[in-house]
């Protein structure tokens, strides 16, 4: 059975206990017969709808905005509850994707970027995990390096956001 993780409007918002990578969070409304699902980052503070399916009648595209923005208020709601349900079996959905990194000010020191298209210069992620407590993602390259970065500070690009 999914938890709630907040209500906008009659739209339910949970995590399926059965789900799979990437991340992403259901929007239900059962009297209206429809559902969508948007999915959401660790490094990114970005979010967007990732598949809809309608039994019903069509959202309109102001409701689909009013959650899109729940989702952004309560981005690290999403990621705790993501990692908390699926952690241990999918992890943060960066696994056998390729990072690359450049030296910054501030933050974490460096800028992270997970792209569709990575550079040559980009080193593969052979593992990743969460500590929602402390609001950070660590990587395992496959250079043998670790990185520590700032859930949001940093760039993942995705074919569907």
């Amino acid at each position: 059975m999914p938890v709630t993780l907040f209500w906008v409007d009659a739209v339910q918002v949970f995590i399926g206990a059965e789900d799979h990578p990437p991340p992403h969070v259901h929007a239900v409304h059962s009297g209206e017969g429809w559902v969508a699902r948007f999915r959401f980052s660790f490094l990114s503070d970005v979010t967007g709808l990732y598949r809809f399916r309608r039994q019903g009648r069509r959202p309109t595209g102001a409701t689909l905005e009013r959650v899109a923005e729940a989702i952004m208020e309560n981005l690290p709601a999403c990621r705790e509850n993501w990692w908390i349900t699926h952690g241990t079996r999918h992890e943060v959905g960066l696994v056998n994707r390729r990072v690359e990194m450049r030296l910054v000010e501030g933050g974490d020191g460096f800028l992270a970027k997970v792209a569709l298209k990575p550079s040559k210069i980009a080193v593969g992620i052979v593992s990743a995990s969460y500590d929602p407590k402390r609001g950070k993602v660590a990587l395992t390259l496959n250079d043998s390096r670790m990185l520590s970065l700032t859930a949001g500070q940093h760039i993942e690009e995705a074919v569907e956001w």
